[in-house]
């Protein structure tokens, strides 16, 4: 009997070995899938809506955002107003794109093809600037314009995939050792789980505006100077839009009564008599309102 347990000692330890393999439980998701799960590296996306696509940005996607970014009228209504240089499309595209799925992040671009297999909008949820806060931004070719396209892959994003990048990061559904380092990267947004997006928008974009309000946004309530209402232009008539921006604008010049402060954000009354939360942005020389949304797991 001894030399029975001594031959069957090798394969007892290889069938021990086989075992803990096979118990190792698998990454699902139905949004994220890993190339390499057990180190958390290299991360892909994947969503679809009734006409459009979203995947992960890769390499031989960097012609579309150079010639995304480098539009006039799209970049009008984006960031500064002016386009960008293709260097700084290649820099944005890399450091945004590639990188954080590479790592595993799951906060990088996403590029938005049509029915057709057309790109035609960009979404990033990028990192925000406080813990567990991711900032949105998208931009989409004229083309596309009009045809509910950014309402629909916004309120998808807000809806589906933050949930489930919330879900993640809080190991929700998962094993916290076999999948620490999963869990880890989901905590991409200064060591939490995702719990708010915030994005803004030109009060001169009404459209931009719309979109994130018919998904759920809410004036923002954080960097708020004072609950108080600052500015009020509550049945005020302006001829457009822009003179309603320009007039904003003004109301932060130092040497004006209201003495509003750059980058501080301020509670505000539109025409409408909708409540705001309205900033200067001084790296743009722009006006913006400010929104977002609470994210919970799915």
């Amino acid at each position: 009997m001894k030399f029975l347990y001594k031959n069957l000692e090798p394969v007892l330890f290889v069938l021990l070995i086989a075992s803990a393999g096979a118990s190792q439980p698998e990454f699902k998701s139905d949004i994220f899938t890993y190339e390499d799960p057990i180190n958390a590296r290299n991360l892909h996306v994947s969503m679809h809506g009734d006409n459009w696509s979203a995947e992960d940005a890769k390499s031989h996607h960097l012609q579309f955002y150079q010639d995304l970014f480098g539009n006039p009228t799209v970049m009008a209504k984006f960031g500064s107003g002016k386009p960008m240089g293709s260097d700084r499309v290649a820099s944005f595209f890399n450091s945004h794109g590639l990188e954080p799925f590479d790592k595993g992040n799951p906060d990088g671009l996403l590029l938005i093809s049509d029915h057709l297999e057309q790109p035609f909008m960009h979404i990033l949820a990028g990192r925000g600037d406080r813990p567990g806060a991711s900032e949105l931004q998208y931009a989409m070719m004229p083309d596309h314009w009009g045809k509910r396209y950014g309402e629909k892959v916004v309120a998808t994003l807000v809806q589906e995939w933050a949930p489930e990048v919330s879900r993640i990061g809080c190991g929700i559904g998962l094993d916290g050792v076999a999948h620490a380092h999963i869990i880890k990267v989901f905590q991409c947004f200064e060591g939490k789980p995702l719990d708010q997006i915030y994005a803004c928008a030109s009060p001169a974009n009404p459209g931009s505006v719309k979109i994130l309000e018919k998904v759920g946004f809410n004036p923002a309530s954080y960097h708020l100077k004072s609950t108080a209402v600052a500015i009020d232009f509550d049945q005020r008539e302006f001829d457009s839009l822009q003179a309603m921006d320009n007039e904003l604008l003004k109301l932060f010049d130092p040497t004006g009564d209201l003495k509003l402060i750059p980058s501080q954000h301020y509670r505000m009354i539109d025409p409408d008599g909708k409540e705001r939360t309205v900033s200067l942005r001084p790296e743009w020389g722009q006006m913006r309102y400010h929104v977002e949304y609470k994210v919970t797991p799915k």
